[in-house]
């Protein structure tokens, strides 16, 4: 904030501009608004600056108060000498400052608890105003889910509110550090952004063996798989499987599953390994639905395959006649 008083000549002071890729970009920097110095009052400027590949800075502004600090004359009337005698109240127009305790970018994981770093106020005339200051937040983006949680502002209009940091949801969020001394003086508003971000993969778990032999002309069942994420939950179904299994050939196949979460990251990639053998095949004369539930193809039913039936069973995927030929092959 700049005092300025009436009827002088405002001096910008002056500002840089700078990027970790294109480098100085002072010269580039827009300022928007006027200061008429010839009348009292509030005046605002704002600075901007985009990158060459579109990215735009945060907006500076500066406060430019003119005002009228020049006391009035006042004359003594009536006989004797006449003596002019000015009133020169103390005035106190310098604003308190608000300085940032670490800094003003921070980033942190989504479901995590924001803590504050600190801040403080100072005035000339006051002294420690840092109980006074109030912190005032935005958020840029809510994300889902619908309606906007508690405390969120919508990017498109509205006033900074206070209120608690919802970090279950990955965003951006504005605080605003302001304060004014018993003068009136507003402190040059400082500005601390937190992002809030999804840095954590999700994990793809594969059922059954990652290992597997089957016979020459066997079929290959797939054992299944599940994929879980802290942010997204359920990512099963994104799952994608890469690879082929030719069990008319003898050979060793390889298959990848992979998924990647809304946030861009990518869960280990997992693989299982198929061997095609010419051997007996031990499946030979099995009733199909054994075949499908016997997925390391060793010609009996182990205690997982036996409960990954057993479930399909009570979920209604299997008939009576079915689940009774499969227990018949229990190992």
């Amino acid at each position: 904030q700049v005092t300025v008083p009436v009827n002088t000549a405002y001096t910008e002071p002056g500002y840089t501009a700078t990027d970790r890729e294109d480098g100085d970009l002072t010269g580039s920097v827009t300022v928007t608004g006027t200061v008429d110095t010839t009348r009292t009052g509030t005046y605002t400027l704002y600075y901007d600056v985009t990158d060459r590949s579109g990215n735009a800075a945060v907006q500076q502004s500066r406060t430019v108060s003119v005002v009228d600090t020049t006391p009035p004359d006042t004359s003594l009337t009536g006989t004797g000498n006449s003596t002019s005698v000015h009133s020169n109240p103390a005035q106190d127009t310098t604003p308190p400052v608000i300085t940032l305790a670490g800094a003003s970018q921070v980033t942190i994981p989504v479901g995590s608890t924001y803590s504050e770093p600190g801040y403080t106020a100072t005035d000339d005339y006051d002294g420690d105003l840092t109980g006074s200051v109030t912190v005032a937040m935005r958020i840029s983006y809510c994300g889902l889910p619908v309606p906007l949680p508690e405390g969120c502002v919508d990017p498109n209009g509205g006033v900074p509110v206070t209120g608690a940091m919802h970090t279950r949801t990955a965003g951006t969020f504005t605080l605003y550090y302001d304060v004014t001394d018993s003068s009136g003086n507003a402190a040059v508003q400082q500005v601390r952004t937190v992002n809030v971000v999804d840095e954590a993969p999700p994990a793809i778990t594969l059922t059954g063996d990652s290992d597997i032999t089957l016979p020459l002309d066997s079929t290959y069942y797939e054992p299944g798989y599940t994929a879980t994420d802290d942010y997204d939950g359920d990512l099963t179904e994104s799952v994608t499987v890469t690879g082929t299994v030719d069990t008319t050939q003898v050979g060793t196949y390889t298959l990848y599953y992979d998924v990647t979460d809304r946030s861009g990251n990518a869960a280990v990639q997992q693989f299982r390994t198929i061997h095609v053998e010419d051997i007996p095949d031990p499946q030979a004369g099995l009733p199909e639905v054994v075949k499908r539930y016997d997925t390391d193809g060793d010609g009996a039913i182990n205690q997982e395959e036996w409960l990954r039936a057993a479930d399909d069973y009570t979920n209604g995927l299997l008939y009576g006649a079915e689940i009774h030929a499969i227990s018949m092959y229990r190992s």
